[in-house]
This record gives structure tokens, sequence and C-alpha cells, in this order.
């Protein structure tokens, strides 16, 4: 058997996003027989104070001391990296990973270099109103020399219905919120959508949005497969992200 790492998911950030992501993981390797999975330790703590209410003001509690003590948990343990599925907490990312001796993959830095690597130009960015402005994708393609956009009010007010109004209240996402935000994206002359709040790709496949919009990046999938290679295990080949 190759040399294989237990990674650590700081998960619960939401519920639903780490079940998806949990899937992905498995969907994305390569296995014959149970022990060619990967090992990971899962921290849900569906408790953790909601990033997006911190981030405007609205809730008081920050998930940053939270998240680090779950960190620690998870390293403790014996995980050798760390994985979290979650755009917005990626706020609190610095915060949450500074007192550890084991690196932890940074979902926003993977998404976009994925979206580089595939040769894209201009990103269009959807996520959670948190997202939208502590500016975690601006600031990563800008790095990366990669232009972006953000949508509209309008749009984005329909985006986060569709997280928090929808995918997190456990109902069915309205095809019409994330459709109008794609075109509105693709006709600001983006060449590349970025999927930046982790129960997005759970509605784009509910709505089964994948042959019109093929250029969509799937941040919970990019991030299951750099988890398949952290622990050592084998990935699958190409597959859409």
């Amino acid at each position: 058997m190759q040399n294989r790492n237990m990674i650590g998911v700081l998960g619960g950030l939401g519920p639903w996003a780490t079940e998806e992501f949990l899937r992905m993981v498995f969907e994305e390797t390569e296995a014959s027989c149970d022990q060619d999975y990967p090992d990971l330790l899962v921290m849900n703590r569906s408790t953790t104070p909601d990033r997006t209410a911190h981030i405007l003001g609205s809730c008081p509690d920050s998930p940053g001391p939270a998240m680090a003590r779950d960190a620690k948990i998870l390293e403790n343990a014996g995980c050798s990296a760390i994985v979290i599925p979650c755009n917005t907490s990626h706020v609190y990312y610095d915060e949450a990973t500074r007192d550890l001796h084991i690196p932890a993959l940074h979902l926003i830095r993977e998404v976009v270099a994925e979206g580089k690597k595939q040769g894209m130009k201009c990103l269009g960015i959807l996520g959670t109103e948190g997202t939208r402005r502590s500016n975690l994708y601006g600031i990563a393609a800008e790095e990366m020399g990669i232009d972006y956009r953000i949508l509209s009010e309008e749009k984005q007010a329909r985006i986060s219905h569709l997280i928090y109004g929808c995918m997190k209240a456990g109902r069915p996402p309205e095809r019409e919120d994330l459709v109008s935000a794609f075109d509105e994206l693709l006709n600001a002359g983006c060449d590349g959508l970025v999927l930046g709040c982790t129960e997005l790709p759970i509605a784009y496949r509910a709505l089964g949005l994948e042959k019109d919009y093929p250029m969509a990046l799937d941040s919970l999938r990019i991030l299951a497969r750099r988890t398949v290679e952290e622990s050592g295990c084998r990935l699958k080949g190409n597959t859409h992200v």
C-alpha cells in the first residue's frame, strides 16, 4: 500500500456542503476496495457561528476561534493536513491555521489556480455576500494575473437567496436565480464561472446546468481532488471541475 496521510476536514460550514464534499472525495478516488480510499477525520461542528453574518456585522460571534480550536483538535489527532470545504470561512483562514504545524489547503487559491490552469482569462465570482465583501477571490485572481468580475447588487441578492433561502434551508434551488447570475457574468466578458460557495455546486448539479454552463469551476470538486492527492491515494482521470 502506498504511503498514506490522514486528512482532517474542518466541516459543518455548512453541514450539507460537508456531506457533498465527502461524497466527491470518494467519487474522485481511483479505488477497487475500501482500503483504496482516503483516510479522513471529519469535524462537523454545525454550531460554528455563521461566517457571512459575522462579516456583515449581524452576528457578534466570530467563527475564527471555533475554527482554530477544531483545526488544532484535528492536528493533535494525527492529521497530516487540513481542508476547509467552505469558501466564506477563508476570511478566517489565517486565524484558524496560524498555530498549526501541518499544512492547510487554501480553497480559494486552489480554485483560482485551476481556472488559470484551464486558460481562463476572466473569472465571474458567485458566492455569499460575505465572500463578495471580503474580495477573497479578487485578491487571489489579482495575485495570479487573472481578471475577474462580481455580480450586481440585484443578482447578488438572488444568489444569497438561493444559498440561504433554498440550499441551507433544505429547499430546492430556483433555476432562474443561478442562470440569471451566470448570464450576467458571461455577458460581462467572463470565460469562467466560480461556484464560490460550497452550496452552489450542489444547486448547479441539482438543476442540471453542467451541459449549458460547462465553464463553471466547482470549488467543492476542486478541493476534493486536491484532498485525494494530499492523502496519497490515486486520483481518477480527467473530470469536469
